[in-house]
């Protein structure tokens, strides 16, 4: 009979493959199937093109269960509001991004919008999301007149406002654009405003705005997240991870695809994103792929070959078994059998023949990869352009190609031909020239072994060398991170100096650039590739470059948390720096570093000792001569200034003196944990700084600091405090600086206003903190003030209980988002709160912190002397007693607080609104025992709310009264 099986002549032989007429029926019906599908005749085989080689079926095949559970997911958006999530999983080649794709077909079906991205190991993993967003709106430009657009281009203004128009017009510039196309005055005004402090945490916060803003119920969001083993934890799963618990954000699925066997550990920061997902409560559905059915390889091989199905059934038995039934593996294996000879098309017969006997004593790899590699190698004419393809990244466009290329004239020819053979895809972009990626990560690592390992590096450098004396400086910033990964590859080759300090300058260039656009994990990547380029000569060859790099690099360790290796990188340029001018950026960059890593002694003297090297001598200790020489000093600079006067002194320019505000600041946030005696000192530094050189946004907190100073129970001077909290506000209003309204405005409205205002003035200001603490990055100070509006809310402003329950809910969730694990549990102790004075049997602590009980945090707090979380869980039970009625509770949970002392002069909020509690509770024993200890407790505080009222009534007459009473009754 011979080895060609399928294809003999002699009808028997056909026949006996087929056990019924229903065997025979069923491949009839097939291929009239797939006749009508492809609109072709019976008596042409489109599966072969002129050269005989096989052109595979672009048709999806199998995976139906797993299909139907995908699109049940997209179908379910419109109907199920809160965020939802879907993950794909298998090993390589298994066909996750083809089964992500084929469901992603009935997304228009919803009339949803699709944002796709997709990791790829080589490239800058914190800015795939970016550029996925990027292109989105550079797709839909075109449609902007349409109804849908309008309208998602006013929630987009609306959602991000002037706080983070520049952050993400960095990073998606096709944003700009979108929002331009509408009114150009508006995004003149969003543009406008003060430079916000560079922070990951901003850009998260803004691309969950924006996300979110994307997203209706007639137009829901699939975010599709491919290879999502190689995303950042740094922005990507944080960003993923917050999107799926903000509150505000509806009808969106989040569709990610991972690689198993490279996500073998639960410690892998994938999993536990997952996990963390997992606990909040989100819909979360888990799609595991492994081996592709006999059945749907033997259908693609029958629809490849235009055979019926029974005649392939020997061949796809041995295919899946030689490809493990993986369908990466399949296809390349096809394509190799064909390439050999065992798999041809007979231009006599006019179909495929094939070689059965071969191809089963067939020797292949079992690695994937190394197929993909041989059969490459075999085509010389390809060979060279894959080397050189594969050296420019998993995406391409044809101007690179032909710039990094020695002949230019055959690259259109040698992509399209990568193309045919389902090496590479091709992307037409209108007014660009078409853009070329991999089809699979594994097709570029193939075509990268082509390259011998002595020559790796040698090629690079030539490629990347290439390509830069081919870009003209204005163009530049297009190639340069095409240029510089090449030349990266190869630097270890570099003859002299001079081309180093070209590549230090190049990898500068390009970290900068990822630092304008948020991408800080990936420009620490550049920026110390530059650095390791430099040596000590640098400093006298290249001094400019040499201390930019330096002073870049701590900047973004000190952005990225990189605290270490920011103490350990600084000893070289302050020893080698010419000047003390040159030191302060890296010394700033060192305190805040110790400062954020909790080492608040090793801060605090470099503060003193920079200050110092200033002309600002800073005492280590405070004492009651120190603060009242310090305080009379700027009283007499203040003397009959009003608050115009001091609102309109000249902005601040010196290098110099605005350093030693950063300084002073810096010390000020220190000094309130380490040594409160001298915050005072540092506050008065900052306002004479302030008034002998001129205004800063710094120049906001001094003010609003020294306010707190004038209210505190030290001097009581409440119309002074008043005067200066204004002063901070219109300083900073005038100044735009809209970075330090969270810290301004928690002194302003919740230390220094409620001795004027009625409390309920403050809560829509500290709301207003909150979203301007988020969008400039500040997220500490943005969660403190929301937990300031909840203490305030339900301690000291008779909110309705049903409403704070529901709000607090949404804050929690907010809380958790941003990783401000103590604010969520103060909230959660808040609301539970509420629960409790409502009669609900609802649990906080089981609907946000699982696993976790009121008991256990309070003890875990009295271990670790978390005095601030230990009060608030004696002040709420004291509420809870208080109002149902058990005084002996109530009054054993008061001498407890009192246990539990803030140790700060000023009056803060938790203590005010629970004041009139202790009142009524003092006075109702000092009336029902006459026990003398809580009448003097009961006189004390009406003696003192006595004072209090006469500068706040509104605030404190009511309880007066209520006291007055009570004591008399």
């Amino acid at each position: 009979m011979g080895a060609v099986t399928g294809v003999e002549d002699d009808p028997s032989t056909s026949l006996s493959l087929y056990e019924s007429a229903k065997d025979v029926h069923a491949d009839l019906r097939h291929l009239a199937d797939k006749c009508s599908r492809d609109r072709t005749s019976s008596n042409t085989c489109p599966s072969a093109d002129s050269s005989g080689k096989l052109i595979l079926p672009n048709v999806f095949y199998g995976r139906q269960v797993q299909l139907s559970m995908l699109i049940q997911m997209v179908q379910s958006m419109k109907v199920e509001s809160r965020p939802m999530m879907t993950t794909v999983s298998g090993v390589p080649g298994t066909g996750k991004s083809t089964l992500i794709h084929q469901a992603m077909k009935t997304v228009k079906d919803t009339g949803g919008f699709a944002i796709e991205a997709e990791f790829n190991k080589s490239s800058r993993p914190d800015t795939v999301l970016t550029s996925a967003l990027n292109v989105f709106f550079g797709e839909i430009r075109n449609k902007v007149k349409e109804h849908s657009f309008v309208s998602m281009r006013w929630r987009i203004k609306d959602a991000i406002g002037t706080s983070g128009y520049d952050v993400l017009m960095e990073a998606i510039p096709n944003l700009y654009s979108l929002l331009r196309d509408g009114d150009a005055s508006s995004t003149d005004d969003l543009s406008q405003g003060s430079s916000k402090p560079r922070s990951s945490t901003r850009l998260k916060f803004m691309l969950c705005k924006l996300i979110g803003a994307i997203s209706t119920r007639e137009h829901p969001l699939v975010l599709v997240l491919d290879d999502l083993q190689w995303a950042d934890s740094s922005l990507t799963l944080d960003v993923m991870r917050m999107i799926l618990v903000d509150p505000d954000i509806k009808y969106l699925l989040l569709l990610g695809a991972y690689r198993d066997d490279e996500v073998v550990s639960m410690s892998h920061p994938l999993m536990e994103t997952i996990r963390e997902i997992q606990q909040c409560g989100v819909n979360f559905v888990s799609i595991k792929l492994g081996q592709i059915e006999k059945e749907s390889i033997n259908s693609l091989i029958s629809d490849a070959l235009c055979l019926p199905p029974r005649l392939c059934k020997s061949l796809s038995t041995v295919v899946h078994n030689k490809a493990g039934g993986i369908i990466l593996f399949v296809l390349r294996f096809l394509s190799s059998l064909n390439d050999e000879g065992l798999l041809r098309y007979s231009m006599s017969s006019r179909r495929w023949e094939f070689n059965l006997e071969k191809i089963q004593y067939k020797a292949i790899s079992d690695d994937v990869v190394q197929l993909m590699t041989h059969q490459m190698a075999r085509d010389e004419k390809l060979r060279t352009g894959l080397m050189v393809a594969c050296c420019l990244g998993p995406s391409f466009d044809v101007e690179t190609m032909q710039r990094a290329t020695k002949d230019q004239r055959d690259v259109n020819s040698f992509l399209d031909v990568c193309v045919e053979r389902g090496y590479l895809n091709r992307k037409d972009i209108s007014g660009f020239s078409p853009e070329y990626s991999w089809q699979h990560d594994q097709i570029r690592q193939a075509a990268s072994k082509l390259i011998p390992d002595k020559q790796h590096e040698s090629i690079h450098l030539l490629l990347g060398t290439r390509l830069y004396m081919r870009t003209p400086t204005s163009e530049l910033d297009r190639f340069i991170f095409v240029i510089v990964d090449s030349m990266n590859e190869g630097k270890r080759l570099l003859q002299n100096a001079e081309q180093r300090y070209d590549l230090v300058s190049l990898n500068l260039k390009a970290g900068e650039s990822l630092i304008s656009s948020s991408a800080f994990s990936s420009s620490v990547h550049y920026i110390m590739t530059g650095m390791s380029l430099l040596d000590s000569s640098s400093w006298s060859d290249r001094y400019d470059l040499t201390i930019r790099v330096y002073n870049v690099a701590t900047e973004v360790m000190f952005i990225t948390g990189d605290f270490t290796r920011l103490c350990n990188l600084v000893n070289e340029p302050l020893a080698s720096a010419k000047s003390f001018e040159d030191k302060l950026p890296i010394y700033n960059n060192l305190v805040r570093a110790l400062t954020a890593s909790g080492k608040l002694k090793e801060a605090f003297n470099q503060c003193v000792d920079v200050l110092s090297q200033l002309g600002q001598n800073l005492p280590s200790e405070s004492s009651p001569s120190i603060f009242k020489e310090s305080f009379v000093e700027v009283k007499t600079l203040l003397h009959e200034k009003s608050i115009k006067d001091i609102v309109s002194l000249p902005e601040m320019k010196d290098e110099r003196k605005l350093a030693i505000m950063q300084l002073l600041n810096q010390t000020l946030v220190i000094t309130f944990i380490l040594k409160p005696q001298l915050t005072p000192i540092i506050t008065f530094r900052m306002v004479k700084a302030t008034l002998e050189n001129g205004i800063c946004a710094l120049s906001s907190v001094g003010f609003a600091s020294y306010g707190c100073i004038l209210v505190s129970s030290i001097i009581s001077d409440f119309e002074g405090g008043y005067k200066f909290g204004r002063v901070a506000i219109e300083t900073m209003n005038r100044l735009k600086a809209l970075e330090v309204m969270p810290r301004v405005y928690l002194a302003v409205y919740s230390v220094i206003n409620v001795w004027r205002e009625p409390l309920q003035a403050s809560l829509c200001k500290n709301l207003e903190a909150y979203d301007a603490g988020v969008a400039v990055g500040d997220a500490e100070n943005a969660h403190i003030n929301l937990m300031v509006h909840a203490t305030t809310s339900i301690m000291g402003c008779g909110t309705d209980m049903e409403v704070f329950a529901r709000d607090t809910g949404a804050y929690i969730k907010r809380s958790i988002q941003c990783n401000q694990n103590v604010v969520a549990k103060s909230l959660v102790i808040l609301q539970q709160l509420a629960f409790e004075l409502m009669g609900s049997e609802a649990n906080a602590f089981d609907l946000y912190l699982p696993g976790l009980i009121e008991e256990r945090l309070y003890a875990t707090s009295i271990e670790e002397n978390t005095v601030g979380m230990c009060r608030l869980i004696c002040l709420k039970r004291l509420h809870v007693a208080f109002w149902t009625g058990d005084m002996k509770l109530a009054s054993e949970q008061y001498d407890l607080s009192q246990t539990f002392t803030h140790g700060n002069s000023s009056r803060l909020y938790s203590t005010i609104v629970s004041t009139f509690l202790e009142g009524m509770i003092a006075f109702y024993f000092a009336r029902k025992d006459g026990e003398r200890k809580w009448s003097i407790i009961g006189e004390e505080i009406l003696d003192t709310v006595r004072k209090w009222s006469q500068y706040s009534s509104w605030n404190y007459s009511n309880k007066l009264f209520c006291w007055r009473a009570s004591a008399t009754s």
